[in-house]
């Protein structure tokens, strides 16, 4: 409430008109994250990465549920957070308002996205806008994990209409494997054609207290190195709150040896100053996985016959036959990471999340306290520039002024010259006059 009130007064002191000209769209996107943070105290983990970059089925080994659509097809299009709830199952929808839904779609035709506009047409999604924007939320207890599983689904799958519309989506869940107050957050990709919707994660790397970077262990191409600089440039003065993760390591050839090279490969990379800026803290915060192989592991009771073979040739690439994978259960789970990562989130982060909000909540107004100061400075050193020239412009004046002073007293007694030869002229001329008119008289001329 103290830091969150300070702000917010400088906050209204930064809209007055004097001001709007000079404060960049940054400044004010991290005083708002920085008041919702102090509003809703809450711990957000983020999830963020490029598009089938495993997060879905990270997010369903973290939870040890299956929720998270992992489809082949791309799924997750809508913001969506799993979290604690000690009553029951259920899913909160909120919508964007008609304000949103403007920018939004401005944001689609200025991006000329032929592939948001051909789906939103094949999906006949405009017929649905305007049952869901501006739409109060809708809230769904569940009396399922597979109705629950569908409902989200629904919601936030890039194959339903109703999708275009939802802001975000809450998924409450009992027994969930957090504390309460910390929120699990699988968001869109960050890389997203349409701009605004690429805002929206990217604003919720500034809101994260951890971000957990999921990119593709077989690969580092543009996309993801773009991924991963992305969140470094949106969370630079916290890069030891992001984890950089390997994900669907069993999709490697040799999993064991190729990763093992590409990890060095990685780490040159992510120790440079635009990352983590040390090979101690990349060392420590990249970490592979294979959330896939971790549920067929953990379900390898109960599994459908294609998921047994699809079990079976992930075991194959460690050179272990079918049959023996019983024997080998713990080594193949000790590879797929998952509780590895499950360790390092309850030392690093659930055991102290209290703590490392507050730290981050101090952090956070430092920042910002930081930025306005270096605002102000600019905003006085530009103001002082202004008075400098204006004061510049009027010593200019005052100087012309005078310079038109001195050419008017000259002018003055160039005049006063003029008319005092003209005087002595016209006596002389007057004079000269007489004496022809008397030497004309003189000689017997006419009177």
């Amino acid at each position: 409430q103290k830091y969150s009130g300070v702000v917010r007064n400088v906050s209204n002191m930064l809209k007055q008109e004097e001001f709007q000209s000079e404060v960049p769209g940054r400044v004010t996107q991290q005083i708002n994250a920085f008041l919702a943070k102090c509003s809703k105290p809450e711990f957000h983990i983020a999830l963020v990465g490029a598009i089938k970059a495993g997060k879905s089925s990270l997010i369903n080994a973290i939870l040890g549920k299956e929720l998270a659509s992992t489809e082949v097809t791309p799924e997750t299009a809508a913001l969506t957070k799993f979290s604690g709830n000690p009553d029951v199952d259920k899913i909160s929808i909120s919508f964007y308002s008609a304000d949103e839904w403007k920018k939004l779609w401005r944001s689609v035709q200025d991006a000329g996205d032929s592939k948001f506009m051909d789906e939103f047409r094949a999906l006949n999604a405009e017929q649905e806008k305007s049952n869901w924007v501006n739409h109060e939320p809708v809230v769904i207890e569940s009396a399922s994990r597979e109705e629950l599983k569908e409902e989200i689904r629904k919601w936030t799958s890039s194959r339903s209409a109703t999708h275009y519309f939802v802001k975000e989506v809450e998924v409450s869940l009992k027994n969930l494997p957090l504390p309460t107050g910390v929120i699990l957050v699988d968001t869109p990709g960050l890389n997203d054609a349409v701009e605004y919707r690429s805002n929206i994660t990217k604003d919720y790397i500034d809101r994260a207290n951890a971000v957990f970077v999921c990119v593709k262990a077989d690969r580092l191409s543009g996309q993801e190195l773009a991924t991963i600089y992305g969140v470094f440039s949106n969370a630079r003065y916290n890069p030891e709150k992001i984890y950089v993760i390997g994900t669907q390591q069993d999709s490697l050839n040799n999993p064991v040896e190729d990763w093992r090279k590409q990890r060095q490969v990685w780490l040159g990379l992510l120790k440079e100053k635009s990352c983590y800026g040390s090979l101690e803290l990349a060392e420590r915060n990249l970490i592979s996985t294979s959330g896939y192989l971790y549920t067929l592991l953990s379900d390898a009771a109960h599994l459908s016959q294609a998921r047994q073979f699809q079990l079976f040739a992930a075991a194959m690439k460690f050179q272990i036959m079918p049959d023996k994978i019983g024997e080998h259960y713990e080594e193949l789970m000790d590879f797929s990471g998952i509780e590895q990562l499950k360790r390092r989130m309850n030392h690093d982060i659930l055991d102290k999340y209290r703590e490392l909000l507050r730290e981050d909540i101090r952090n956070g107004y430092t920042q910002i306290k930081d930025r306005v100061l270096d605002l102000m400075k600019q905003v006085r050193a530009r103001q002082e520039e202004i008075i400098a020239m204006a004061g510049k412009d009027i010593e200019e004046i005052r100087k012309k002024e005078e310079e038109n002073q001195k050419k008017l007293a000259e002018a003055e007694k160039e005049q006063k010259d003029l008319d005092e030869l003209y005087r002595t002229i016209k006596k002389s001329t007057a004079a000269q006059k007489k004496q022809v008119a008397d030497a004309i008289r003189a000689l017997g001329g006419a009177r």
